[in-house]
């Protein structure tokens, strides 16, 4: 059996005073960016940018679908098709960035067979081709299988390829999934009984990350926080940009070492706006999402600054997070003693959620808002402090978490549900804070080591208290139920760790049916809200 190859592969604010001369590009790091396609992380319809349909084979038929909640597909049908010219499938090509990470959500089938042929379904990396280093993953009827994932199933886990790393090669920039007639040439595979087509192939969702190796370049810088040694009022800056990679993204002017002004030159048509996933700082549908070339024009409100001394410095970033500085850093001295100084930067939380909310424990509830200025506008691109205290005696509130606003100025943040807990979340800039608590409840686990005991045997019941380790043994009740009333029958001091255990050993009862449950007694060490457990049934005799 032979493996053939397929075929073919102005972000305005003010305009400054005329000064020039060139900047040049510190060196940074290579970045890296995400590009969705079909469907985001979280279930969104996402564009297909890169992708393009690749092969040809009568009977074939291509659809996409991604805009309206389906997928990328392609179905091999007809009665036959002859061996090692049928190959049909999807691609996508990055157009020059190298990928060095993607999660994509594929399926397909490989439902036919004939003399010297077999229906193939396979995806390669760089090359449309399922053999040597190139292939990934290899589905052959004649082999047995008929199929890799579940077409219905969409993006499900159990769709999902993902490789990073050493699994791929240093020049990865496209990727391929096709399904065709392998085999010998002048025969034809033919559907095997029971399908009616020879095969297909399905890409429900793809996230590629794309390395950008070259920073911003920088020139005609002008405007007079470039030209004056003091400032007042508003002052501006101004300069060109541009970039080979990803685009220009984002422009900011920074004051001591403190991003103050930031912003987008240019949306680019929506296309150069961050898609915000959690926890992806950049993020985009498109391969090259921002304009490679665009003005930078930024104005600095000094009033919101102290008089004084102070080092300024203007940075221009691409759409991957490298780094240029256009300008400074520079000392310059802000005078406005004529004018009221404002609050150095004015910022409030919108949260979405009331301050206090439960959950149960183990399932997470998100913390989320808007981080918004003065004018009720967004402030993108912000670093927040996440700060925990949990609900027990003598805790001390920990830093956890670092976030940054997204273009919309929202965060997001799921502390654990293993413990009640305070969360503060600060804008350390302009001291703005906000406070939740979020309340554990937690039902105590209980089982009886044997449902059925004998006249006159030993019950034995264990139990835990599903929280954060506490600081001190929580005690516990045992009751039964007599009646319509629950009666304490024992009392029991939990481990540091919830852990608890109750025995007894019938005595007078020869033949019954009892229930019992667990409770445990609030305690300012335990951070959980504790629930009585549910009821165990145990037979005697």
């Amino acid at each position: 059996m032979t493996r053939h190859k397929n075929l073919t592969l102005a972000f305005a604010v003010v305009v400054g005073m005329a000064l020039c001369f060139a900047a040049a590009p510190s060196p940074v790091l290579a970045g890296t960016y995400k590009v969705y396609s079909c469907k985001t992380p979280d279930g969104r319809d996402a564009p297909t940018d890169g992708w393009f349909a690749t092969g040809f084979a009568t009977f074939s038929s291509f659809a996409n679908n991604c805009q309206n909640g389906g997928s990328m597909q392609v179905v091999l049908g007809g009665p036959a098709q002859p061996a090692g010219s049928s190959y049909v499938g999807w691609g996508f090509d990055t157009a020059g960035p190298r990928i060095v990470d993607y999660k994509i959500h594929r399926s397909g089938t490989s439902t036919a067979i004939g003399h010297g042929t077999s229906a193939l379904l396979y995806s390669a990396r760089e090359h449309n081709d399922p053999s040597g280093a190139r292939g990934v993953d290899y589905c052959a009827s004649f082999q047995g299988c008929l199929g890799v994932g579940t077409p219905a199933a969409g993006a499900a886990s159990g769709n999902l390829l993902h490789q990073s790393g050493a699994q791929l090669p240093s020049d990865l920039t496209a990727w391929y999934i096709s399904v065709g007639c392998g085999g010998f040439a002048g025969y034809s595979c033919n559907p095997l009984a029971g399908f009616t087509n020879h095969g297909s192939a399905y890409v429900h969702a793809a996230e590629f990350t794309l390395v950008d190796d070259d920073a911003p370049q920088v020139g005609s810088v002008r405007g007079d926080i470039a030209q004056s040694s003091t400032i007042t009022g508003t002052a501006g800056i101004a300069f060109h940009a541009s970039d080979a990679g990803s685009g220009v993204h984002r422009a900011a002017i920074e004051v001591d070492g403190v991003e103050v002004v930031s912003g987008t030159p240019n949306r680019y048509s929506g296309r150069c706006v961050r898609v915000g996933q959690a926890g992806t700082l950049n993020d985009f549908y498109f391969r090259q999402p921002c304009p490679l070339e665009q003005p930078v024009e930024l104005t600095l409100p000094t009033v919101t600054i102290a008089d004084g001394p102070h080092t300024v410095r203007a940075r221009v970033f691409d759409a991957a997070g490298n780094g240029t500085t256009a300008f400074g850093p520079k000392l310059i001295s802000v005078t406005n003693s004529s004018v009221p100084v404002l609050p150095f930067v004015a910022a409030r939380f919108d949260p979405d959620q009331p301050r206090r909310q439960s959950t149960d424990y183990g399932r997470r509830r998100t913390l989320s808002g808007r981080l918004l200025n003065a004018n009720a506008a967004p402030i993108p691109n912000a670093a927040l402090r996440v700060h925990e205290t949990i609900a027990r005696a003598g805790a001390m509130r920990r830093l956890v978490a670092t976030l940054v606003t997204d273009n919309l100025g929202r965060y997001r943040y799921r502390p654990p549900a293993t413990a009640s807990r305070d969360v503060l979340i600060e804008h350390a800039v302009s001291g703005a804070s906000t406070t939740s608590s979020v309340i554990v409840t937690s039902r105590l686990q209980l089982r009886a080591l044997r449902s059925r005991v004998p006249a006159f045997g030993r019950m034995v019941l264990r139990g835990k208290i599903p929280s954060e380790r506490s600081l001190r043994r929580v005690t516990v009740e045992i009751q039964a139920k007599s009646g319509r009333r629950w009666k304490t029958v024992g009392v029991r001091r939990a481990t540091p760790g919830g852990v608890f255990a109750f025995r007894y050993k019938f005595r007078r009862t020869a033949r019954a049916s009892l229930q019992f449950r667990a409770r445990a007694r609030r305690s300012s060490d335990l951070p959980v809200l504790p629930r009585a457990s549910r009821t165990v049934r145990l037979k005697v005799g």
